[in-house]
């Protein structure tokens, strides 16, 4: 991804693209832009804990935002989606408690929380959730498909079968019966066979 921005913006000079962890962030930030104006990060803090989150993102508003600069995420907001919630109790239905320690990438804080968090630092702040409608179809237009499951296969189900990798028939078992409960959990529209999948996301901008 980041090749790929090098190669389509060679053209401007003053773009920089860095390969950083959150946490390191802040050695690798380009001396010339000892702070900027807007920090945006768009799905990707769902990525590391809320823990995280305490201690980072002050940081990033104190120490790499401008005087009214503005920081603005948007993270996914699944803990109460029936897709995120068959991951644990496929899990838990099967007794595979090696899962247990698996951490769900999506957001962990609640607004009150970041409020608390960020509001010493913030002239305003705003935060708001939004429930996306996806329509998904099966892709040759059968019965058989499950598209919300394969939404999730390359995403919030990977944490749950890279746990499973050294056991082959121990993944396999629990991709059906997640399967199968995701797809109890989305039955499919009689007119079209269209699968509807609301995503809920949190918003948090912060001016400082």
């Amino acid at each position: 991804m980041l090749d790929k921005a090098r190669r389509d913006h060679s053209s401007v000079s003053n773009i920089h693209f860095i390969q950083s962890t959150f946490e390191d962030l802040f050695s690798h930030f380009p001396s010339q832009y000892n702070q900027v104006d807007v920090i945006y990060s768009n799905a990707a803090l769902q990525w590391t804990s809320g823990a995280n989150h305490a201690l980072l993102l002050p940081r990033y508003i104190k120490e790499l935002l401008k005087p009214d600069g503005t920081f603005a995420m948007q993270i996914p907001d699944t803990k109460d989606q029936p897709s995120h919630k068959a991951m644990r109790v496929a899990a838990q239905v099967l007794g595979l408690v090696e899962l247990d320690s698996v951490r769900q990438a999506r957001s962990e804080l609640t607004s009150t929380c970041y409020r608390r968090l960020l509001r010493a630092h913030c002239s305003s702040l705003n935060m708001w959730n939004t429930i996306y409608c996806h329509e998904l179809m099966d892709s040759d237009g059968g019965k058989e498909e499950n598209p919300v499951a394969n939404f999730f296969a390359g995403s919030g189900l990977g944490a749950y079968l890279e746990a499973l990798a050294d056991d082959v028939q121990k993944k396999e078992t629990y991709t059906r019966e997640y399967r199968r409960l995701v797809a109890e959990a989305y039955p499919k529209e009689a007119e079209d066979n269209a699968t509807l999948l609301f995503m809920k996301r949190f918003f948090l901008v912060a001016t400082k």
